[in-house]
């Protein structure tokens, strides 16, 4: 080890830079015979039980990474891993090397030591966090992605690939747009400007797969900014929805229809009343349809002929009504029909093409498939009276059905 007067040829001023540097410092010659090593070298390899042995292991590093002989004006940088006693730990180092004669004819190489270790550990625990999140996103049975600030695909996982029909390699580099239908796309591009705004927000996204399948997804998608601020793209979780969405829709259906018909049922048909009311479509006519003789059907003939009875005259009525009119089975022999916009000869001219088309009906079917039904009507011009315009066609209907008897 060197002293002052061993260092005189590096210069008074270089010494008291190495005395307080931070990091620790060797100097050897160009043979790499040490010569001098500072308090924070000293303090390094001091902090450590059987410190001559831990100082052999940093030594051979050294040496291990650069020649005998070190050539003049030359920079090395390189870092190291060394045990501790017993293997307990690992030390990282970074060492940078550096030769300089200072202009003197004596060389000298600098040898600085940082301490790494915390910055190794950090590392080592981002990748090991990194392996357990990448194995999680990989393995979860929903979709994850991430697309660019133009809807690019940068990354997306397997269940994501599944859900798409393709390999995840293969929709990497792909625009979402690829996979919507023009309506859908302009649904995206509107989330994707709330996006930009740091808004998340959860939303139904139909998508055409690879093979031309329309999925209904579940997207919850969040902003990605960088550091200085800049919107980047977007991260989204999604997962496929469809048979939850087919389910939910037959519910729908089902609490809104008639099963044996098809039509609408009464409880859709008095909400739509409110409808109709609340966009003032007056005046609004109704009409009321009862069949006659079903409960004798049933008796003589059974329920499946009294049900096939109600099919028809559903069947009729449907077919002979305006596609802007209402039908609604809204009891087990009686239908009801909403006429917004109508005026009386409106009403009187649709019952009489209900009737007309029930002779016809009658004209060609076989004996035993005969039906009859009985009709009335109503108009109101104003909310007030839309239940009494109910209950005048109901009236009107029983009326039509006095006579025909």
């Amino acid at each position: 080890m060197i002293t002052n007067s061993n260092l005189h040829h590096a210069g008074i001023d270089t010494l008291r830079l190495l005395e307080r540097l931070p990091i620790g410092c060797l100097v050897t010659d160009i043979h790499l015979n040490i010569m001098y090593a500072n308090p924070t070298y000293h303090q390094m390899v001091g902090d450590h039980p059987s410190s001559s042995e831990f100082e052999g292991q940093i030594w051979e590093s050294i040496q291990a990474h650069l020649p005998e002989t070190i050539p003049h004006h030359t920079c090395f940088r390189f870092e190291f891993l060394v045990k501790t006693q017993n293997n307990r730990s690992t030390i990282m180092f970074e060492a940078t090397v550096i030769t300089d004669d200072s202009g003197n004819g004596h060389p000298l190489v600098y040898i600085y030591l940082q301490d790494k270790t915390h910055h190794y550990e950090t590392e080592t625990a981002l990748r090991k966090s990194e392996t357990r999140y990448r194995s999680l996103v990989e393995n979860q049975g929903e979709g994850v992605t991430i697309l660019n600030d133009h809807l690019f695909f940068e990354y997306i996982n397997s269940a994501g690939g599944a859900i798409l029909g393709l390999l995840p390699e293969n929709i990497v580099g792909l625009n979402l747009r690829q996979f919507l239908n023009p309506e859908q796309q302009q649904l995206v591009l509107t989330q994707l400007e709330n996006r930009r705004k740091g808004l998340i927000s959860s939303y139904e996204l139909m998508i055409l797969r690879a093979d031309k399948r329309e999925r209904c997804l579940l997207v919850t998608s969040n902003p990605r900014f960088d550091a200085n601020g800049k919107f980047t793209g977007v991260f989204a979780i999604f997962r496929d929805i469809t048979q939850r969405k087919i389910e939910e829709n037959q519910l729908i259906y089902l609490s809104s229809h008639d099963q044996l018909t098809g039509l609408f049922n009464r409880t859709y048909f008095e909400s739509q009343l409110q409808i109709f009311q609340t966009k003032q479509l007056f005046p609004i006519g109704i009409i009321i349809v009862d069949i006659d003789g079903l409960k004798t059907i049933n008796d003589s003939r059974g329920h499946l002929a009294g049900d096939k009875a109600i099919i028809r005259v559903a069947e009729i009525l449907n077919e002979n009504i305006s596609s802007s009119n209402l039908l609604a089975r809204i009891g087990g022999d009686e239908f009801a029909i909403i006429l917004p916009e109508i005026n009386q000869s409106g009403i009187e001219d649709c019952i009489a093409h209900l009737n007309l088309a029930l002779d016809q009906y009658n004209t060609n079917c076989r004996q035993e498939e005969v039906i009859s039904f009985s009709v009335g009507g109503a108009i109101t011009y104003s909310s007030e009276s839309l239940e009494e315009a109910i209950a005048l066609a109901d009236d009107n209907m029983y009326r039509h059905k006095r006579r025909r008897r």
